[in-house]
């Protein structure tokens, strides 16, 4: 029992720390999101603002920025996903099939 205990504790400490990751990455996707709107942004559509109109090169810049930061929220909202629900799935089985073991042995004294 108090390995199922010390395995259920571990799944959901493995859980947190998937949780803790998504979140995270969740938070550099807006971090990113704002530098990156700042100087990067300004130099870019200067640099396109050369060959196109300024509205153009603008608005492939800003295109390029919103597609970056989808992909890794993207990514960060999956983390997140499969971190939850945080249920230590092979330590409930364990107690279960432990309960199962009990009451079949219960019946047998019979």
């Amino acid at each position: 029992m108090v390995r199922d205990i010390d395995l259920a504790k571990r799944e959901i400490s493995e859980k947190m720390k998937q949780a803790g990751i998504g979140a995270g990455m969740l938070a550099v996707a807006g971090v990113l999101a704002l530098c990156a709107l700042g100087a990067l942004t300004a130099a870019a559509i200067l640099a396109l603002a050369i060959v196109l109109p300024a509205w153009g090169s603008a608005l492939i810049v800003g295109g390029a920025w919103a597609l970056v930061t989808l992909v890794v929220a993207l990514i960060g909202r999956a983390k997140l996903e499969k971190a939850t629900p945080p249920v230590p799935k092979e330590a409930t089985r364990a107690v279960r099939d432990d309960a199962r073991y009990l009451a079949a042995e219960l019946k047998r004294g019979k």
